[in-house]
């Protein structure tokens, strides 16, 4: 798992943000999430997956996961005949992409409300990942009924493992083997802005569309729902969610989630969101095995701290986050923490982006005993905060 956390980039602020920001969650035309996490801080605990880091082949229905350096633009796997580097990508990639289509009976019995979307095969076995509110059709609850079409192939009811609404993931299984599993490169730490990206998916149900860009950005936030996405200028279009972003190796650098829809009010050209691997990896294997994920719990609120919030409030550190509330009965208002704190460390560990405290919250799970190095009046002190559970999101 990624533990070397790269520059944050902020963001975009602009009027309407929250609104903008859902906007960009509604791919689908009934397919959007409307539920918040009220703690900037919540993160799965991680669960080493069977098979995490050597890329070796998919045996006995385990993902295949691959660990090494992707490289950089150009640097990588060669061009295919036609000079793209998507040429070779598309070829092994595009067969574990497959199409769902999520329908439950409308209200009254007036036809169906539904979701169409991607999803990508995660091992040989039936397992494929897909977006949360793909299978949700477009409210709160799952679809009633879950079709998996394969590459040029058949079409299977699918049954849901788990789902999980904070990370818009979900897990489902057909009855099939010998799938073309796709790699999921499981440690990001190489990824940078510049490197290409491919995304392969089925937009407004064209089946297996692939289109090329590079990866914009890292670590971007969409509020209120996502910390830690991948930016890319790949197009991504409705129907896209649930598919593959990759590198120009063929390997699963995240799950297409999310795309900033050109309104008046955000002008946006090519903004669309992945999430990463590492965390699509921990997620699924948490769901896998107990068909849920748990979140370790902190219980507050933050916001970066740079040059531009230390002058505004007169802090007395360029660097860490701010606690900007703290939640009642939570871990952190049990430890002492107290808003207008400056949290720098975790364990030891530098904290200087909101992203940074996500990363290291996402190596701990409930129960565990964590210390924080804080920042209050100007003296520097520590808080030993133990973490619960987050609660359940529907």
């Amino acid at each position: 798992m990624q533990t070397t956390v790269k520059a944050h980039v902020r963001a975009m602020s602009l009027p309407g943000l929250a609104l903008l920001m859902l906007l960009a969650l509604g791919l689908f035309a009934t397919g959007c999430l409307e539920e918040q996490s009220t703690d900037t801080t919540e993160s799965p605990a991680t669960v080493t997956s069977g098979e995490t880091g050597g890329g070796a082949a998919d045996e006995g229905g385990e993902p295949t996961t691959d660990s090494t350096d992707s490289g950089t633009a150009g640097g990588g796997a060669e061009a295919g005949p036609s000079g793209s580097p998507a040429d070779d990508v598309a070829r092994q990639l595009r067969p574990s992409v497959v199409q769902i289509i999520a329908t439950s009976p409308a209200p009254g019995g007036a036809g169906e409300n539904g979701a169409e979307g991607s999803g990508v095969i995660y091992s040989s076995d039936g397992l494929i990942v897909t977006n949360n509110h793909v299978v949700a059709a477009g409210g709160d609850t799952v679809a009633d009924n879950i079709r998996v079409t394969l590459a040029g192939g058949p079409t299977y009811p699918a049954v849901l493992v788990g789902r999980d609404p904070r990370s818009d993931l979900a897990l489902l299984r057909i009855d099939a083997n010998d799938l073309p599993a796709a790699i999921f490169l499981d440690d990001l730490s190489s990824v940078e802005p510049g490197d290409y990206a491919i995304a392969i998916g089925n937009p407004l149900g064209f089946e297996g569309s692939i289109t090329l860009g590079v990866v914009s950005g890292i670590e971007r936030e969409l509020p209120p729902l996502f910390t830690d996405l991948i930016q890319t200028d790949a197009s991504i279009s409705p129907g896209n969610s649930g598919g593959a972003l990759a590198d120009e190796q063929g390997r699963v650098i995240g799950i297409n989630a999310a795309a900033v829809p050109p309104t008046e009010l955000t002008r946006a050209q090519n903004l669309g969101f992945a999430i990463p691997a590492d965390l699509v990896v921990t997620v699924v294997e948490q769901l896998r095995q107990t068909g849920k994920v748990r979140y370790a719990f902190l219980g507050v609120q933050t916001i970066t701290v740079g040059p531009a919030l230390q002058q505004q409030l007169g802090l007395s550190t360029t660097s860490g986050v701010l606690v900007t509330q703290v939640g009642n009965n939570t871990p952190a208002a049990e430890s002492g923490l107290q808003r207008g704190d400056i949290i720098t460390q975790l364990n030891g560990q530098d904290i200087e982006h909101k992203t940074d405290l996500f990363n290291l919250m996402r190596e701990h799970a409930p129960g565990d005993i964590i210390t924080l190095t804080v920042v209050r009046s100007g003296e520097t002190r520590t808080v030993e905060v133990t973490l619960a559970e987050a609660p359940a999101m529907q």
